[in-house]
């Protein structure tokens, strides 16, 4: 069996540690966005893709023309959902769509049948992922943005204290994904047009 890693992606409000309004993003930061792309999408292996973990709810906020993530393998975590009653782009391709009832039975498919395809796994949203993802055995980092200021949100990470649980992976350690995402982690930065400050860090469990 594989010992694909599996890892979770968020930006958060540290203050309330708020994740999402209605659905969306409370804020609106550019380079966030384009990270966020970067991570997922990004293999050091470029015969390989990586895999995304998502909850129906997130998977509905994107635009149903970007859905699926390409080019990774899209699992959705949902006892409801069917391949049929999914959304996606005409262009798609459903072998990168799977349904699953939840994170370790996910988990257990991509590391039997996809371990010579899939190089690692990211947990997408929303809060029951992010939680269900912390808690399994196979979890590893938590790539993190940290968005400073005050916004309204009505879904969290939980619990509000999970970074209890993480150590901060120094920059010294980080030189293999700074180049790999192109990216400057662990430094407070500004978007330009709407002066909300971030900082891009990663933590791993203790």
């Amino acid at each position: 069996m594989s010992d694909v890693k599996l890892n979770a992606i968020a930006a958060m409000c540290d203050q309330n540690k708020g994740i999402g309004i209605k659905n969306q993003l409370p804020w609106s930061i550019s380079e966030d966005a384009e990270y966020f792309l970067k991570v997922v999408k990004t293999t050091a292996n470029k015969s390989k893709i990586n895999a995304v973990i998502i909850g129906t709810n997130t998977w509905k906020s994107i635009p149903v023309q970007e859905r699926p993530i390409s080019p990774c393998l899209n699992v959705i975590i949902s006892s409801k959902e069917t391949n049929e009653s999914l959304e996606y782009s005409q262009s798609a391709d459903p072998k990168k769509i799977l349904i699953s009832r939840s994170i370790n039975e996910a988990m257990i498919i991509i590391r039997e049948k996809y371990s010579n395809t899939v190089e690692s796994i990211y947990a997408i949203g929303g809060t029951r992922i992010y939680k269900e993802a912390m808690d399994s055995k196979f979890f590893n980092r938590f790539y993190l943005t940290r968005i400073f200021g005050s916004f309204n949100c009505d879904t969290f990470i939980e619990p509000k204290n999970f970074l209890d649980g993480f150590k901060k992976v120094d920059t010294s350690n980080l030189e293999k994904e700074e180049k790999m995402f192109n990216v400057t982690l662990n430094m407070l930065k500004s978007d330009p047009i709407t002066g909300v400050s971030y900082i891009f860090e990663v933590y791993e469990k203790i």
